[in-house]
């Protein structure tokens, strides 16, 4: 909301954490109460004009099976050794939006697949908000190595 010079609201939009949200449906409500929150306590902001207009973007998710697959944790460790950052993030983080789950594709295999729980739950707190995708990896793998030698 730089673009309208609301910090309050941009901050308020900026502090929602996706890891607590497992629809579309529930992060649109969010999303939807704190504007309109924001704009009954502030309603002279309703009509004021932006410093530029905001270009609403349509989505359209298309999966594509890869070649790939994991029996094993060191199989599955290759694998995410070698996918694409947007696969990462498929399989990471919109998991929780596809699956309606409030975790991700490789904890719930390493926890149902694997029977590992607690590596599974280690994976699902690691903080999506402080690294890049790429760090995500190396923090997933990280995170994976010392239950590869048990």
């Amino acid at each position: 909301m730089a673009a309208l010079n609301e910090s309050v609201l941009a901050e308020e939009l900026g502090s929602v954490d996706l890891r607590d949200i497992v629809s579309i449906e529930d992060l649109r409500r969010i999303l939807v109460h704190a504007v309109e929150t924001y704009l009954e306590a502030h309603p002279q902001a309703a009509d004021r004009p932006g410093f530029e207009p905001f270009y609403f973007c349509e989505a359209i998710e298309i999966t594509v099976p890869l070649e790939s697959a994991a029996s094993t944790l060191a199989e599955l460790a290759e694998g995410i050794r070698k996918l694409s950052l947007q696969t990462l993030h498929y399989h990471f983080i919109n998991s929780r939006l596809r699956l309606h789950l409030e975790t991700n594709d490789f904890s719930l295999w390493i926890e149902d697949g694997l029977g590992l729980p607690a590596l599974a739950q280690q994976l699902n707190h690691i903080d999506c908000y402080t690294y890049t995708l790429e760090g995500i990896r190396s923090e997933i793998l990280r995170t994976m190595e010392p239950w590869m030698t048990q």
